[in-house]
């Protein structure tokens, strides 16, 4: 049986988390026994980026968004990458618990604007939510997670959008209703 896709997305969201030291004064040192002392703390960040062509209904962006703000509820760091055929201006934004702005977009896709600037930035993954139809020219070089509302059968060897390296899995329309 195959991993149900909310499944997979919550996995990909938890893994790959960076420690990092902060410093205390309500713990001392445990070597030195002097104030401030460290503690490991874990941060997890992650962009996401939200197909917003024309072929991308509100049901399937509300559902999106449902998720989005489910992995932010686990305590990670959320940016939303809005993308079409490019990033329109303001359309990479801080998830906080609420959708800034309403997506814009209705083109076509064009998958590279946003692993561009994943590839850029300090993030520890990649999840791109989209329907699969468009091109692709750049490598990830950062963990990446392809979410497509189109069966994955559907895509013969020549028109697949994704390297071997990377996770794949089906968006089923259908559990959307439930």
């Amino acid at each position: 049986k195959a991993l149900h896709w909310k499944s997979m997305l919550r996995s990909f969201s938890c893994s790959g988390i960076t420690t990092y030291l902060k410093p205390t004064i309500m713990t001392p040192s445990k070597r030195y026994g002097t104030v401030p002392g460290v503690r490991v703390r874990q941060r997890q960040r992650l962009a996401v980026a939200i197909d917003t062509s024309g072929s991308i209904g509100q049901q399937v962006l509300d559902a999106f968004f449902t998720e989005i703000h489910r992995i932010w509820r686990l305590g990670v760091e959320v940016t939303v990458i809005e993308c079409d055929a490019a990033i329109p201006e303001g359309g990479v934004w801080d998830y906080k618990g609420r959708v800034v702005r309403e997506p814009q977009g209705g083109g076509g896709t064009d998958f590279d604007a946003p692993i561009n600037w994943a590839n850029r930035h300090q993030v520890d993954g990649l999840v791109y939510l989209t329907d699969g139809h468009g091109s692709r020219s750049v490598p990830s070089r950062r963990r990446l997670l392809w979410m497509s509302t189109t069966p994955l059968e559907q895509f013969g060897s020549q028109r697949r959008f994704w390297q071997p390296t990377e996770r794949v899995c089906h968006l089923d329309l259908d559990s959307l209703q439930a």
